[in-house]
């Protein structure tokens, strides 16, 4: 191609640039094409998005309301709501009768004030054998009207064909944080009494449920029922809705009557006569909140130190799942899985029983050992003041060391008889219950 060829061709070449530069201007492109500004953010597949509403359903599914509909009763009804029934076949044991204790409260109070009773289970069934039983365990006749109903089949956003009846006069009883919740959102009434066992906000991590279950311990629409009075000082302190709505109680253990008469005048410590003295651990692993691996610890370093003697102790375990146990020294625990007749056996031999909790509990195994008698050793967070002080706990700071320390003073108490014999626990859940019980009675007055 000559010269003029070739100047031919760029005169062409430019007048197509400047062609193009122009239409850029006119149609308001820029000059230089630019790459998106979020070109290196990487983006969401298309598709269709995530339903907010159900996210949260899934999260909060035990925290739903009761599928429910508008019916007004003429005469005020109460309604009991659990998480999940099942734990009340085993209780105390198995759950130490969180639901077992709210049937209880449940049927008293409905009977004590003519009102049906419905019973609500949101995780299992309601099965009315498992009422029945646990009921006849405690020696409590069942309330004369009683209902059952269950949402457990309900979808992901809470539905299901068949609805609970409910209206302004309907008084809801929760046994959780997450049941009192969905009480809150199901009543038609202006307040829910939630029965509270244990400091539940302290257990949970923290997150979304310990700030939830936080908000309804502050909540004035909610009356608390709250086991022992150093519980509900514990929450008290800390939530001032505890303080103004709140009513402590002692829990009770009705004791079978024994198949022989004692000897007039025979202390408790007499009976270990003959036999290796007993020492109970409520070996709990799957419950961080009982120290299970601390109370490991502290009786492996009391055998070790000659604390404890394996000649003259026995060593049990009850819980689920606790393993078979060898400690350090070769002495092996037994582990037990009693039914309820058993149980009773069990605890009326207990001598020391060693319950550690992180809150400021002690359990439902610890405090029925102690009405038959034995010494508990537990964490100060956890030993009752009160009338459960007279029952002699021995409190121990959380430490192995301490806690050996507790049970060498635990293992000393066993052989005193003044200290044996005192089991001031109420024996009858009317006495327990006898200040919560009161306060039903108001509300279904003004229901």
């Amino acid at each position: 191609m000559g010269l003029w060829a070739r100047l031919g061709s760029l005169r062409k070449a430019g007048a197509r640039a400047l062609v193009a530069k122009v239409r850029r201007r006119l149609t308001g492109n820029p000059a230089i094409p630019q790459p998106p500004a979020f070109a290196a953010v990487p983006t969401v597949p298309p598709g269709d998005p995530t339903s907010v509403r159900d996210l949260l359903d899934r999260r909060f599914r035990d925290l739903q309301p009761i599928p429910a509909i508008h019916v007004e009763t003429a005469g005020p009804r109460l309604t009991l709501v659990v998480d999940a029934l099942e734990g009340a076949a085993h209780a105390p044991f198995d759950g130490e009768g969180e639901v077992s204790a709210a049937l209880v409260l449940a049927t008293l109070a409905a009977r004590a004030n003519g009102m049906p009773l419905r019973i609500v289970a949101r995780r299992t069934p309601a099965r009315a054998r498992v009422v029945l039983d646990a009921l006849a365990r405690q020696g409590i006749p069942p309330a004369p009207d009683v209902s059952y109903f269950s949402d457990v089949g309900r979808d992901g956003g809470g539905r299901q064909r068949y609805k609970l009846e409910t209206g302004t006069r309907d008084l809801f009883l929760a046994t959780s944080w997450r049941s009192a919740a969905a009480c809150r959102a199901t009543s038609f009434a202006p307040r829910t009494t939630w029965l509270v066992r244990d400091d539940e906000a302290a257990l949970l991590p923290a997150g979304d449920d310990r700030a939830l279950c936080e908000a309804l311990l502050a909540d004035d629409s909610i009356d608390f029922a709250v086991e022992t009075r150093e519980l509900f000082d514990a929450l008290a302190a800390r939530y001032p809705a505890v303080a103004r709505n709140g009513i402590p109680y002692e829990p009770a253990f009705p004791r079978p009557a024994p198949e022989a008469p004692a000897t007039a005048g025979a202390s408790t410590a007499s009976t270990t006569a003959g036999r290796r003295r007993r020492l109970l651990f409520v070996a709990r692993p799957e419950e961080p909140a009982t120290l299970y691996a601390l109370g490991l610890a502290a009786l492996d370093r009391a055998l070790a130190d000659g604390v404890l003697d394996p000649a003259a102790w026995e060593f049990l375990c009850i819980g689920s799942p606790a393993p078979v146990l060898r400690f350090s020294d070769g002495t092996r625990a037994t582990v037990l899985d009693p039914d309820r007749k058993g149980y009773d056996e069990l605890l009326s031999g207990v001598d020391l029983i060693l319950a550690p909790h992180a809150t400021a509990r002690t359990g439902g195994i610890a405090l029925e050992a102690a009405a038959h008698g034995a010494v508990v050793v537990s964490t100060r967070a956890s030993a009752t003041p009160g009338p459960a002080a007279r029952r002699g706990p021995v409190a121990a700071e959380p430490t192995v060391d301490a806690l050996v320390a507790a049970l060498r003073a635990g293992a000393a108490l066993v052989d005193d008889p003044a200290r044996r014999a005192v089991a001031d626990a109420p024996e009858a859940w009317e006495s327990g219950f006898a200040a919560v019980l009161v306060r039903f009675a108001e509300r279904a007055a003004h229901a």
